[in-house]
């Protein structure tokens, strides 16, 4: 369904990418932010929590899907509060079975290195 939309959006704006400033500026602000999410996770007990707890975040922040967002609050917020499901066992007993690790980003193609 987001596709339809998206490629509608793209039709009607005759816009190939009608969201490229908005993930730009939000890139910027997002790398900003990374030596304190860095330093965050040299500092943990167990640096795999802050690790997945950002991943999940980044997945949050979403101009598809959400017209608006505090970047900083919703960071906070997911590197804060207790996990709805959590996983975090699992993850670490699969890790602890494998060499190596395949990590696909779903919107690696949507920013640029500021």
């Amino acid at each position: 369904m987001a596709e339809k939309i998206h490629r509608l959006v793209r039709t009607r704006t005759n816009n190939p990418n009608p969201y490229a400033q908005a993930n730009k500026d939000a890139t910027k602000r997002a790398f900003a932010l990374l030596p304190r999410l860095r330093e965050r996770g040299r500092a943990a007990i167990d640096p795999l929590e802050p690790a997945v707890r950002t991943a999940i975040a980044g997945n949050i922040i979403d101009y598809g899907v959400a017209k608006a967002f505090e970047l900083k609050a919703t960071l906070e917020r997911v590197l804060e509060q207790p996990f709805a499901i959590d996983g975090m066992a699992v993850l670490r007993e699969a890790l602890a079975e494998v060499d190596s690790v395949l990590y696909l980003a779903d919107n690696a193609g949507e920013h640029e290195s500021p």
